[in-house]
């Protein structure tokens, strides 16, 4: 495969998480793990995902809001660390929750194996980032900022990434 196709991939699985997927870490069993996940009524997305980056996917039968079945690629832990962080260059609306789950998973725990406990400070150290990602989670754009016929004004926008201005331009 060339080098174009290889970024192109990656640019169209960055592009599926930010917008039909989740990073999230949640509690389970008494410890934070990480999740990241893509939902879509069309199998395609998720089995490319699957072939690309491994990981599982799963079939629900009870139907979505449109009374269509709807499938789940999966990944947890370091697996998803590690396609986050490869896919970190191409994320757009993502970039900082997937910072933010790439440091949490970052923060080992000393104790090794199933079955031990996680420490206080880690477990404190989860929590906080768990609920930064949550706070990202609920960024809502102003209606104002947006012209009547639903395109965005020219105009630059504050990058959510420091020292990297994001032109935002309008084809005319």
């Amino acid at each position: 495969m060339s080098d174009l196709i290889d970024i192109a991939l990656l640019g169209w699985a960055a592009g599926a998480i930010d917008g039909e997927g989740t990073i999230g870490v949640y509690l389970h069993k008494g410890h934070y793990r990480l999740t990241l996940a893509v939902y879509n009524t069309d199998p395609r997305m998720v089995l490319q995902l699957q072939e690309l980056f491994g990981g599982s996917t799963h079939t629900y039968n009870n139907s979505n809001k449109k009374g269509r079945p709807y499938f789940v690629w999966i990944q947890r832990a370091q697996q998803a660390r590690q396609t986050l962080e490869i896919l970190l260059p191409f994320f757009v609306i993502k970039k900082e929750q997937a910072l933010l789950a790439i440091e949490f998973s970052s923060i080992v725990n000393t104790s090794t194996g199933r079955g031990h406990k996680v420490s206080e400070v880690i477990l404190a150290r989860h929590s906080a980032l768990a609920d930064k990602l949550k706070q990202l989670k609920q960024i809502e754009f102003p209606q104002d900022s947006i012209f009547e016929d639903g395109s965005w004004p020219h105009t630059t926008l504050k990058s959510v990434h420091p020292g990297e201005p994001t032109p935002i331009t309008r084809e005319d």
